[in-house]
């Protein structure tokens, strides 16, 4: 159901409360993440009496931004419960580093860098929760257009390397890439940690997963 954001209160306090502005601010970098810029238009604050304390701001269930949301408002003391005040309804959008697609993208397409542009701007109607990242190696699981903003449930995660491969291994050492072979002995998605073995000497290593049958490796045990 749609939250209608009243016009008019008798009892309201003055739209644009800066600390009840702040509080919910704070509400959504706490489910978000402390980089996401967040906005809050059409603020109106009902039954919150003039008290001194740390304010919190309490998004109700299932609350995304990118439009209407409701808070409740909570005067918190040391040592003692959070007290609810009143509520808050305020029109909430949230601005923060996302995926987007550079072009279309078919459905079937493993994506790969080229595919994707990284962009701050507004991420819509989305839950208070950390944007999910979108890297290179998914495969789109329907058509994408160019310029939509890339989330995790279009795609999915595929296996770069696969337990048995023969694998291109790269190293620093003393500030020059050194290349070499290994076979895997995991499968392992972008980014994903595995173990490869030598097979000249025998030794396993570990290494992050780069690209298709490609890995860093940085550790050895």
């Amino acid at each position: 159901m749609a939250l209608v954001l009243p016009t008019t209160a008798p009892d309201a306090a003055a739209s644009g409360d800066p600390l009840v502005t702040s509080a919910i601010v704070r509400a959504v970098q706490l489910r978000m993440g402390a980089d996401v810029d967040v906005s809050v238009t059409r603020l109106q604050v009902l039954g919150l009496p003039r008290d001194e304390g740390p304010l919190q701001a309490v998004p109700e269930p299932g609350a995304m931004v990118g439009g209407p949301m409701r808070f409740a408002l909570r005067l918190r003391r040391p040592g003692s419960e959070a007290v609810r005040l009143g509520r808050a309804d305020a029109i909430v959008t949230a601005r923060v580093l996302h995926a987007r697609a550079r072009q279309d993208i078919a459905r079937g397409t493993v994506i790969t860098e080229a595919d994707i542009e990284m962009v701050i701007d507004e991420v819509g109607r989305v839950p208070l929760k950390p944007v999910p990242r979108v890297i290179p190696g998914m495969r789109a699981l329907r058509d994408i257009r160019g310029g939509d903003m890339l989330v995790a449930r279009m795609f999915t995660a595929l296996a770069l390397v696969k337990a048995g491969d023969e694998v291109v291994t790269r190293a620093s050492v003393g500030g020059v890439e050194v290349t070499g072979r290994a076979i895997a002995a995991q499968n392992g998605q972008f980014g994903r940690i595995i173990r490869v073995v030598n097979p000249d000497s025998g030794k396993r290593l570990r290494g992050r997963v780069i690209g298709e049958r490609e890995v860093e490796v940085f550790h050895e045990s």
